[in-house]
């Protein structure tokens, strides 16, 4: 290969042959001049300056010209709010024949945007969240039911961590509920991110961390929950340890 730097002004590319380097020499003979540059192709849209994509269109007028058969003006064309479903107290955006999604199924299936099949719940595929309760569109809750993400978080949390304590997601809603919420001791909710409470067992029936589940005796938040196994549930030593704070406290 020659030695030296291509002989067009301004170029330092390697010398390839007859005194340039590779792309201008592909210009020279291609075009008869090593300089040339091929014109960029526009779209055929009057007023479009927008680079050709395909059969004579941008990108943007081709999708409207597949859409609409009409590439339509050169600006873009802000889209305009779906209008709201034609069923009377629906207030779901229009999806297709100025009906929405759930309304039009119900169109194509039966003929009637009203029509309900026997057994289906007015409002749609509704179920109810397995850990709030509350009702929900069963085609957005996925694989574990919950009506939101923070509710799949917290039930994925409790399934992980109940099978120890020998419960289930409902029973722990139920003593959750019982309890209000709040820590069966000091009736402060928990902090964090999830707010699930602890679950506290009897160690006496069950050492260690593992649960029949017979012996739980109720959630309670992680400060509490702590401060229980430090005294290892030695009632003596809890009372007095209660009687020594009491003791010491300074009168107000």
């Amino acid at each position: 290969m020659p030695e030296g730097t291509c002989s067009i002004e301004g170029c330092d590319s390697v010398l390839y042959v007859k005194g340039m380097c590779r792309p201008h020499y592909r210009r020279a003979d291609k075009y008869g001049d090593p300089l040339y540059v091929a014109p960029v192709k526009r779209c055929a849209v009057e007023g479009c300056d927008r680079k050709y994509h395909a059969n004579d269109y941008c990108e943007m007028h081709l999708a409207r010209f597949n859409r609409n058969g009409d590439p339509g003006p050169a600006d873009r064309v802000r889209a305009e709010r779906k209008a709201p479903c034609l069923v009377e107290d629906c207030e779901e955006p229009s999806s297709a024949k100025m009906l929405c999604p759930k309304h039009y199924q119900r169109f194509l299936r039966f003929g009637d945007p009203l029509h309900v099949p026997k057994g289906a719940h007015p409002a749609g595929p509704v179920r109810h969240c397995k850990w709030c309760g509350k009702e929900f569109d069963k085609r957005v809750g996925g694989r574990l039911l919950c009506c939101s993400d923070k509710c799949r978080r917290i039930v994925e949390l409790l399934v992980s961590r109940l099978s120890t304590y020998g419960m289930t997601v409902d029973r722990y809603r139920k003593i959750w509920d019982a309890q209000g919420g709040v820590c069966r001791l000091c009736g402060n909710e928990q902090q964090g991110r999830l707010e699930t409470l602890a679950v506290d067992h009897d160690h006496a029936c069950c050492p260690g961390k593992r649960s029949c589940g017979k012996c739980v005796r109720g959630l309670l938040c992680d400060r509490c929950n702590n401060g229980l196994g430090c005294f290892g549930d030695d009632v003596a030593l809890i009372r007095s340890a209660a009687d020594y704070v009491e003791a010491f406290r300074v009168s107000a």
